[in-house]
């Protein structure tokens, strides 16, 4: 009874194994491609938090963790009032590194620095883009919280 009993378990637990690594190596796949050739420094957990490894972002995905991305976005406004000297853009980042400088340029020229928050957050105050002075080629860079230069979008004055 006792050859039967363990029979019963050894073929239990090689079905257990067998399911296990069926399983991880097919609903694991894209995570991994998600994560690998240093995609894990561009990537986030939901909360914004940084992977320390490939391994570590793997894991997270394979957990059902849902990534977030890094962005540095300028955006237009919808109106512009040229005569007012409006805002015809404003800069806004998230995912980046706390502390980390976020340096505008127009021309490749810097024209303005400002810091991300402590949550890695950046934008409204001095990330704006005055359409009086006919800016053009406007962009910016920053480092992600994963140790990662990003660059943003480049924006043009609508009023020349």
């Amino acid at each position: 009874m006792h050859r039967s009993v363990l029979r019963v378990v050894v073929l239990g637990l090689a079905v257990a194994l067998a399911v296990g690594v069926a399983t991880a190596s097919g609903g694991n796949s894209a995570n991994a491609k998600v994560c690998q050739k240093n995609g894990w420094n561009t990537f986030l957990t939901s909360t914004g938090q940084p992977f320390v490894s490939e391994e570590a972002c793997v894991s997270y995905g394979a957990r059902g963790g849902t990534y977030a991305q890094a962005s540095l976005v300028w955006a237009p406004t919808i109106s512009y009032d040229c005569s007012a000297r409006g805002c015809f853009g404003v800069l806004t980042g998230t995912g980046l590194a706390p502390g980390t400088e976020v340096v505008e340029y127009q021309g490749g020229v810097i024209f303005g620095v400002g810091f991300a928050d402590g949550n890695g957050d950046f934008g409204g105050n001095g990330a704006e883009v005055s359409c009086g002075f006919g800016l053009n080629d406007v962009y910016a860079t920053a480092t992600t919280a994963g140790g990662q230069p990003i660059t943003s979008n480049i924006i043009n004055s609508p009023c020349g």
